[in-house]
Formats: C-alpha cells, structure tokens, sequence
C-alpha cells in the first residue's frame, strides 16, 4: 500500500507512541519506503527507511 505522508506520520505516532509535539524517535526519509504492519489491533513497525 501507498500513503500520503501525513498519514505515514499518523501510523508512525501510533506504532512508536509519540505525541507528535517533540522531535520524531526516528527520522524518516520520505524517498524510501516505510514497512507498518497492524496487528492485534497494534500499529507496529516493520522496517524503516527501505531503499527502492
């Protein structure tokens, strides 16, 4: 699947539980790919900044 960058920042905050007011935990390279996967009801992070 294929997002806009707001809602990649949205699953992100839910999958790391940051609040969005500070600095990221992680920074993401919006040219790479970003790997979610949804689980258990749970946002959780694959693997981040994945070259294509």
């Amino acid at each position: 699947m294929f997002s806009h960058k707001g809602i990649i920042r949205a699953i992100y905050a839910n999958a790391t539980n940051w609040d969005m007011l500070g600095k990221a935990p992680h920074k993401l390279d919006y040219h790479c790919a970003q790997h979610f996967y949804f689980e258990r009801g749970r946002w959780s992070i694959g693997e981040l900044n994945i070259k294509l």
